[in-house]
């Protein structure tokens, strides 16, 4: 619930970003002062609340797994309580956390025979994996428009400034995005772990 809890305010502060820049694309400067305070305090301590998802998200996940190797009683989920850390592992955490999660999955979905009809919690962690590449691919797209800018003359400085509020654009909404998709995985695997505790010893959830 933490990690839910901080996914919200996270989301919650992409939101007032991606608001702030889709003004300033709009060409409207006259912002009351209290909503560029609110920005300003935002963007000062957004890290907290970002590291704070990536820390709780190695808690969730070991836990998680850990749950999982205690209902079957033996090592068959190959990347177990440390799966969390791919979180924080350069290069690696851009396709090996999710890899993890589609192994929990499908680890939780074997041990209950009820199939489920909604959409599949794999896809959803596909699409956290696009998000996060997208990221990536704008916070570098937005380095090269910051040296761009740099040297380029005073004429061309309004087409640089637009272009980059339109990458910081994109990447508050990609991150409010992807705040939400994770929100929705954890919040499925959460009841979907609760079930699986309730029903794990009744015939129907026998391997």
């Amino acid at each position: 619930m933490l990690l839910v809890i901080d996914l919200v305010v996270l989301g919650f502060m992409r939101f007032v970003f991606a608001i702030y820049a889709l003004f300033l694309l709009a060409g409207i400067t006259g912002l009351p002062d209290w909503f560029n305070q609110c920005v300003n305090a935002f963007d000062s301590r957004i890290g907290w609340p970002v590291a704070a998802m990536f820390v709780l998200l190695i808690l969730w996940q070991g836990c998680a797994f850990g749950s999982l190797l205690r209902l079957y009683s033996t090592n068959l989920i190959q990347h177990g309580r440390g799966s969390g850390f791919w979180w924080i592992t350069p290069v690696a955490n851009l396709f090996m956390p999710f890899q993890c999660l589609r192994e929990m999955r499908w680890a939780s979905q074997k041990k209950r025979s009820a199939p489920e009809s909604d959409i599949s919690a794999g896809v959803v962690a596909w699409l956290i994996q696009a998000m996060i590449i997208f990221n990536v691919l704008i916070a570098i797209a937005d380095k090269l428009v910051e040296l761009a800018n740099t040297a380029t003359p005073g004429g061309e400085e309004a087409t640089t400034s637009t272009l980059s509020t339109t990458l910081n654009l994109a990447s508050n909404l990609g991150g409010l995005t992807q705040a939400c998709l994770i929100t929705v995985f954890v919040v499925r695997n959460l009841i979907h772990q609760i079930r699986l505790f309730r029903g794990w010893n009744t015939p129907e959830a026998v391997l």
